[in-house]
């Protein structure tokens, strides 16, 4: 549903802006006629309007704003009576305003290109947690928010499953923090083999991960839990030919049965994985209030 909205929302803000730049082509064009055989300098008014579509509406919009442009410039070029060369100075002065908001054009799409490039970047490398390529902290709270309060308002359940690894330190301290880096690097991939595309997993801090599951039971999540329990127990890390087998502790909680509230699900999701490692690791609990 948040994505149908905010696909919405960005298709309407796109024809809006589509909207504004015919509008301005038509604004320039009443200018232009209305100046008459002094209109060559107001035409460069026209790299307004690409500049402003190559920034924001692409390529395709940009090249079919030039193609009214130049079909606009053609009619309101009348040939000369002064001369006989009138013509073929008309056809040059219009070949070189196209080819100058050609120009304009290609240079500012590389450039918005180049902008959208780079924000994605920053918007990725701010999101995501940089050793296992999952969301981080703030990425996933931001999301959980939103599906929480979607949640809430048309009674939908979802589940949060957290992973935490059981012998992280010790193979820190046995064989080095690579080593610790690649079971982590090795657990992320087990949580995501288990994973559907709508569940969003995340790196929570340290050795801990969390994973939200849409549209889930605590019961389904308990099954989720035990599949990415078992994936990693089965898969132990190979670092240079020695095998270092490793498990976690899970402990799952689901929205309404154990909170009205995204903190308190994410507190009782908390209690439930510590008790799992209280009563022994490698194992999964979903949280009971008793």
């Amino acid at each position: 549903l948040a994505l149908q909205t905010l696909s919405s929302a960005r298709t309407h803000s796109r024809w809006h802006t589509i909207g504004r730049c015919w509008a301005m082509i038509a604004l320039i064009t009443w200018v232009l006629w209305q100046a008459g055989s002094d209109r060559s300098a107001l035409a460069n008014l026209y790299h307004l309007v690409i500049i402003t579509s190559a920034l924001t509406l692409g390529g395709r919009v940009t090249a079919l704003n030039l193609v009214i442009i130049g079909l606009i410039l053609i009619v309101l070029e009348r040939p000369g009576a002064a001369s006989a060369s009138a013509p073929s100075q008309q056809a040059l002065r219009l070949f070189l305003q196209l080819a100058a908001m050609l120009l304009v054009a290609y240079v500012t799409t590389r450039l918005a290109a180049d902008i959208r490039h780079a924000l994605e970047r920053i918007r990725f490398i701010s999101e995501t947690d940089e050793l296992t390529r999952l969301y981080n902290f703030r990425a996933f709270m931001s999301i959980a928010d939103r599906l929480h309060r979607q949640a809430k308002r048309y009674r939908r359940p979802y589940a949060l499953v957290m992973i935490d690894s059981d012998n992280l330190k010790s193979v820190n301290d046995n064989h080095g923090h690579d080593c610790g880096n690649e079971l982590l690097k090795l657990t992320s991939q087990c949580i995501r083999g288990q994973l559907r595309d709508t569940d969003v997993p995340a790196r929570f801090g340290g050795d801990e991960f969390i994973v939200l599951l849409p549209e889930t039971s605590a019961d389904g999540a308990r099954e989720l839990g035990e599949r990415v329990r078992r994936a990693i127990a089965d898969k132990p890390l190979d670092m240079r030919g020695v095998q270092i087998s490793t498990t976690v502790s899970v402990g799952v909680a689901s929205f309404p049965d154990h909170g009205e509230e995204l903190n308190s699900v994410l507190n009782k999701a908390d209690q439930a994985m510590y008790l799992s490692k209280k009563t022994g690791r490698n194992r999964v609990t979903v949280f009971n209030p008793s």
